[in-house]
């Protein structure tokens, strides 16, 4: 089979490298973490944001 050029990426919450819960009390933290985890994703796939629609 080969290799699909789709990555599917859904539901991303505050948990960093380590699979730990960032900002438990700080909104600002979790969202910012969230919002990294994505590129982390995508890099380990090979692609980046610049190809998310």
């Amino acid at each position: 089979m080969p290799p699909s050029k789709l990555t599917f990426i859904s539901k991303q919450v505050a948990l960093n490298e380590k699979g730990e819960f960032s900002g438990a009390d700080d909104y600002g933290l979790q969202a910012r973490q969230a919002f990294t985890n994505p590129k982390h994703i995508l890099g380990t796939a090979g692609t980046g944001l610049q190809h998310v629609a």
